[in-house]
């Protein structure tokens, strides 16, 4: 029988997947979850954008004496695109998470999106006990579970029991483990389906039944809307708990006029202790503009 190995600080890689429209959020994130942890191993960022050298800058300052790598994750993202994986609506650089395997050598990864602030010590998170499963997460607070009515993925399954369904914003993951697994191959029978969420949906038919949630704290929806019916009482009793506040949806807290909503106070004030003035790499890229275009036309409709 496994022991349920619980790691020392030194065996745990913060890891990010971001390219420009998210890395000036990945920077604030960052610093949270540097000002609560200590004893990282270090800080693996897989990047797919531009400006490459002033993202180094910028993690070379947050970091101090914690090593970072910066990961030039455009040959990368291309070699998955090359694998027509499923067809999701989030974006491409989501799926950048399979290759945290290739990339981290401590035991464990911690896996945080962008748009998460960190608010307690990330031992918490990576000392869980994984009972021999290859990932840690948070149930889904509106998704719970994979063939619910608003499932995005229960179209695909036949024949199977119900099982949680995981959000893939907050991640504990058993590196080797996920080497043996080898996800990206498994990924093969999926490719080019139709899915809402990219990456989670994708984790969730590979995973189905094999990963171990834990606490809901440690992956706290701000927007109660995200949050399914049933489950939002439970949600505001949490507040209080919240250990990692996640941005989910389109009300970012660095877009205006989501930065003044009180509920995103938590980015406020860790981006003002932060002192990174705001920037966005090459914001006049061709996927900069998509971005925004692409939120305005969510915000106010078609016509703007």
């Amino acid at each position: 029988m496994e022991k349920n190995h619980q790691p020392s600080p030194p065996d745990t890689t913060l890891v990010y997947a971001v390219d420009q429209r998210n890395a000036y959020a990945m920077m604030i994130s960052l610093s949270s979850a540097l000002e609560q942890s200590n004893g990282l191993a270090g800080v693996c960022v897989l990047y797919s954008g531009n400006d490459q050298e002033r993202v180094s800058r910028h993690l070379q300052r947050t970091c101090g004496e914690i090593s970072f790598r910066l990961i030039n994750a455009i040959d990368e993202l291309q070699r998955l695109k090359g694998r027509a994986l499923p067809l999701g609506t989030i974006g491409d650089v989501a799926y950048l998470k399979f290759l945290v395997p290739e990339f981290v050598e401590t035991p464990r990864a911690v896996f945080l999106d962008a748009d998460t602030i960190v608010l307690s010590d990330l031992r918490g998170l990576y000392e869980q006990a994984l009972h021999g499963r290859p990932v840690g997460a948070v149930q889904d607070w509106l998704v719970p579970t994979v063939l619910c009515q608003n499932s995005p993925i229960r179209d695909y399954l036949d024949q199977v029991d119900d099982q949680p369904y995981l959000n893939s914003g907050v991640m504990v993951m058993d590196i080797e483990r996920l080497r043996r697994l080898d996800l990206l191959s498994e990924a093969a029978k999926y490719r080019g389906i139709k899915v809402r969420y990219s990456d989670q949906d994708l984790y969730n038919l590979l995973l189905m039944g094999n990963w171990t949630a834990v606490d809901p704290v440690w992956n706290y929806p701000i927007d109660s809307t995200l949050v399914e019916v049933s489950r939002r009482e439970q949600h505001d009793q949490l507040w209080s708990e919240r250990k990692i506040c996640h941005y989910m949806g389109t009300k970012k807290p660095w877009i205006f006029p989501f930065n003044i909503r009180s509920a995103n106070r938590d980015f406020v004030a860790c981006r003002q202790r932060s002192s990174l003035r705001y920037w966005i790499p090459t914001p006049l890229s061709p996927s900069s503009l998509r971005y925004y275009a692409g939120y305005a036309r969510r915000k106010f409709g078609n016509e703007f």
